[in-house]
């Protein structure tokens, strides 16, 4: 949509210009004209997850229950990203799904289950 990634640059840009002066993110932000003389936009955010200093920095970063959870978590089964995608996981996906129960009765049944499944398979796909 027109103007997103202004939004978007808008929004995020003191987190973004901090990482990006600690040395450990970095940003590219494209603007290409497109068919309707409008702008369209290509986002790039880049890090190095094998540099210790930058995963130490990102993680230093995490709110503080999400270092405890992590902590525990990574001391009983030793593989720190794959503790933070389950607790993200295990984070987001309630209000995911209350809010895909939502849509039922905002989007009619039919769309609501089209969405669903668009959505499960996208995330089936993904592994």
């Amino acid at each position: 949509a027109p103007g997103q990634l202004r939004r978007f640059q808008n929004l995020y840009h003191p987190i973004l210009e901090f990482y990006e002066s600690s040395g450990v993110l970095s940003t590219n932000f494209m603007l290409l004209p497109n068919d309707d003389n409008d702008e369209s936009s290509r986002v790039g955010l880049e890090w190095d997850a094998s540099d210790a200093a930058t995963m130490s920095c990102l993680h230093d970063n995490l709110p503080q229950h999400l270092r405890q959870q992590l902590l525990s978590s990574s001391k009983s089964n030793g593989d720190a990203s794959g503790s933070l995608a389950k607790i993200l996981t295990s984070t987001v996906a309630p209000a995911a799904r209350h809010q895909s129960f939502k849509g039922i009765f905002t989007l009619g049944f039919r769309r609501s289950v089209q969405y669903a499944s668009a959505k499960l398979s996208k995330g089936m796909f993904r592994k």
